[in-house]
């Protein structure tokens, strides 16, 4: 019963939105076990950082027969030095056609932070329970019917999915991002490739082909059993393998692995012959402005950079844009243009009524007058009171971070955001690079903007210096709404080219 670990889709998949693509035809599943289990080994680059446990039965619910899928996975390596470790639990029901009728998930890190979701599909509606910071949350999504679960891909192939060249569309929706995302799959044909045990096998290869999702290349035999998946993940190749129970459950040597300072990006510049050397950006946080020259091979990086009133993006050519980042101008007064709701009001991440994050609010602002003095102060305050660099969550909410006050940049920004809105002026967090003085290179980062006198101001709680300057590049922002993308959506910009990019800088201001 191989396929690809379900969950591993949160990290790898981007929403996108497609048409055009021709529909797979339903065809009769062949007969097949009552049950069926499966484990698979986990690796990124050369280091075994997990494995899961997968199993299939049928089962009868309301008179309804539904096929359950139940997985657990479990991954452990570095950041920054600190032991990150997360086991997530997914109970999948759906329709005996794919289609999604109920999810239950779990997520448990090292520091005994539990996540749970689940969803029910009901008529026209995908209602959602949110189990966060101890509260619950409800709320609900328009569904459309012939939405596929996360397993469908393996079924492509089971229906016969195997001829180089053949295609397949479908909607699938992702429990972990509370996306659907339209996946477009296509055989691209038979392939040798090296298994877990050291043999090589020729094997059929599946793939997405739409160019915003990453390519995740799943390797099947004759019988439709996917024995190999290959996935770039943070500029490295990502790899399952269908092994034994014993196999999969040897220790984890993920330890060994620092995902954190294996992708960071070193900065380089030219020489006077021309040549790309190594550099350093002095005093880069200070600058007025930096000019910088972004590479991704094979990839046409615009989509991943975000243009704004600090930030312009020109084309160079097919895999490279030159990116100007401009220190912002410190808001002045003028008149005020509306902003959504979805930017001032509470949310299940950003909690700016939880008692804490109010408190925190108001001891932080003092006697502060005006929206630029008090967001100073907000910053400052997260800066100096969130001083334990936690790098064992993989992101807090904001009443989390209130009650622990410990993290690293996520919940710097989340807490920030969250205090922000609860002294009543809009946020919205940030994700992309910043430049890391003692390495002398960028490394994934967030931060927090606030909306005042009409523009959006970043402040960067980490650094707690009033604010920021070209030494920060944006990829993505989002105002963690309750009906947006799950938080983690918005870091596929990022996960989808670090590791992968190369910085040279062009001038500097």
């Amino acid at each position: 019963m191989s396929h690809r670990p379900f969950v591993l889709w949160t990290v790898l998949a981007t929403a996108v939105l497609l048409t055009g693509a021709r529909p797979l035809s339903a065809q009769p599943l062949a007969p097949r076990p009552q049950a069926e289990e499966d484990w698979q080994v986990i690796y990124i680059g050369e280091n075994r950082i997990g494995y899961s446990h997968t199993t299939r039965r049928e089962i009868t619910v309301n008179d309804q027969r539904l096929v359950r899928w139940s997985e657990n996975l479990r991954m452990q390596f570095k950041r920054f030095g600190q032991q990150f470790s997360q086991k997530i639990s997914m109970q999948i029901d759906e329709s005996l056609t794919n289609e999604l009728q109920s999810f239950r998930m779990e997520s448990l890190e090292s520091n005994d932070r539990t996540v749970r979701v689940s969803g029910t599909v009901r008529g026209n509606r995908l209602e959602l329970i949110t189990n966060l910071a101890g509260k619950s949350f409800e709320s609900s999504r328009i569904w459309k019917p012939g939405t596929r679960s996360m397993v469908y891909e393996r079924e492509l192939i089971r229906q016969g999915l195997r001829t180089q060249g053949q295609r397949a569309s479908f909607d699938m929706y992702m429990p972990m991002t509370n996306k659907v995302i339209a996946v477009r799959m296509e055989v691209a044909g038979p392939l040798t490739t090296k298994l877990h045990d050291g043999t090589r096998k020729r094997l059929t290869r599946l793939r997405p082909i739409q160019p915003d999702l990453p390519v995740v290349s799943s390797y099947a035999d004759a019988d439709g059993r996917v024995l190999k998946t290959e996935t770039e993940f943070f500029g490295k190749m990502m790899t399952t393998y269908s092994v034994s129970r014993e196999v999969a459950l040897q220790e984890i040597a993920g330890a060994e692995l620092d995902i954190a300072v294996a992708t960071l990006v070193p900065v380089h510049t030219r020489d006077k012959n021309n040549k790309l050397v190594a550099a350093s950006i002095p005093k880069a946080l200070e600058r007025q402005r930096i000019t910088y020259r972004i590479r991704v091979p094979g990839v046409d990086p615009r989509p991943y950079f975000l243009a704004d009133a600090n930030q312009t993006v020109r084309s160079v050519n097919d895999e490279t844009i030159e990116l100007t980042v401009t220190r912002p101008n410190e808001p002045r007064a003028q008149r005020t243009q509306a902003v959504s709701s979805d930017y001032t009001k509470a949310t299940r991440f950003l909690q700016s009524t939880d008692p804490r994050v109010v408190d925190h609010a108001r001891r932080a602002a003092g006697g502060a007058v005006g929206n630029l003095q008090i967001s100073r102060k907000l910053e400052s305050y997260v800066h100096q009171k969130v001083g334990k660099s936690n790098f064992s969550t993989a992101m807090a909410s904001a009443a989390e971070v209130a009650k622990s006050m410990e993290g690293d940049c996520t919940e710097h920004a989340v807490l920030l955001a969250a205090m922000l809105r609860a002294r009543r002026i809009p946020s919205r967090v940030a994700i992309g690079v910043v430049y890391v003085d003692s390495r002398a290179a960028f490394g994934g980062h967030a931060w927090t903007e606030a909306y005042i006198d009409g523009q959006w101001y970043p402040l960067d709680a980490m650094l707690g210096k009033g604010g920021i300057g070209p030494a920060h590049i944006k990829m993505a922002q989002s105002s963690f709404a309750d009906d947006a993308p799950a938080p983690v959506a918005s870091f596929f910009p990022l996960m989808s080219v670090l590791g992968k990019m190369q910085v040279e800088v062009v001038s500097v201001k």
